[in-house]
């Protein structure tokens, strides 16, 4: 089935953390904006690798603004003005104001649109090579810092896609 060239596909993607902050309850201690900047990170490499272009970000905190979630916040809005995108435009959530809590808790989406000709293009090919580029990080064993050199950026997965060579990308 070939969709018509006009036709955009949705792309979505998504990512969550629990007990990973400041709060009281955390095994893993760590700032607020820092977990922002990670948490966006993971859904909007998958955005970018699939080809899609980012219009929305959802965050969806369990932990009231005043205790940690408007750090996290600020983290992702950082993020997402890093990569070119306004966090005001395209940015909406909740926290939970009603319950006290003790331990931090996220969810975020991200989504995206392409052409459907691009969509139907990302497929790996017959004599295609697999290539891993970086090193993975991930959970509390890794000190993960968003500048680590051995962490693919959003500009080397841009350049990546925009080279033409690579059929797919699984971040």
């Amino acid at each position: 089935m070939r969709m018509p060239e006009t036709t955009s596909v949705l792309v979505v993607a998504c990512d969550s953390f629990g007990g990973i902050g400041s709060r009281k309850a955390d095994v893993v201690k760590m700032d607020g904006c820092e977990l922002g900047k990670k948490i966006i990170r993971v859904p909007l490499m998958e955005l970018l690798a699939a080809g899609a272009t980012p219009f929305l970000i959802i965050d969806n905190l369990g932990m009231a603004a005043e205790s940690g979630g408007s750090q996290v916040m600020s983290g992702i809005r950082d993020e997402l003005t890093r990569l070119g995108l306004d966090p005001e435009a395209c940015m909406n959530g909740s926290t939970e104001d009603n319950i006290p809590t003790i331990q931090s808790f996220a969810g975020v989406v991200a989504m995206g649109a392409m052409p459907g000709e691009l969509f139907l293009s990302k497929s790996v090919r017959a004599g295609d090579v697999a290539l891993c580029i970086g090193t993975p990080k991930s959970g509390p064993r890794d000190k993960i810092l968003l500048d680590d050199p051995e962490i693919v950026t959003y500009e080397d997965l841009l350049a990546i896609n925009a080279s033409g060579l690579a059929h797919d990308i699984l971040p």
